[in-house]
């Protein structure tokens, strides 16, 4: 794969709507199973070194969910926990309501124990 760095004026749209997608997803998440959470741009993302792939155009952006608040079932079976963020998180990416013209593609990791 073959990688460049973006300009923050053409990244910049991209990273807002994606931070409000999470921040949706946040609120859901609280009302819906009492998961409280902070989201944290890391990586190349974190220091304004944004990357985007040249032959598919997917844009590099790696986020961390930082569990605050999670009742028991869900703490004792993180795999459940993930599915119900990935399901609303799917939800909303596919909704319509954000990133217009773009093509979200997630790369998703199991929760650390």
């Amino acid at each position: 794969m073959r990688y460049k760095f973006v300009p923050k004026k053409e990244y910049s749209l991209y990273r807002n709507e994606f931070d409000l997608i999470l921040r949706d997803m946040q609120a859901q998440m609280r009302k819906k199973y009492g998961v409280t959470m902070i989201t944290r741009l890391v990586g190349s993302g974190a220091n304004n070194c944004v990357t985007k792939n040249t032959a598919t155009g997917l844009w590099d952006l790696d986020y961390n969910l930082i569990i605050m608040k999670c009742p028991d079932d869900l703490i004792k079976d993180p795999g459940k926990l993930k599915n119900r963020i990935k399901s609303i998180f799917d939800n909303i990416a596919s909704s319509g309501k954000y990133l217009k013209g773009y093509i979200i593609h997630l790369v998703r990791t199991q929760p650390s124990l």
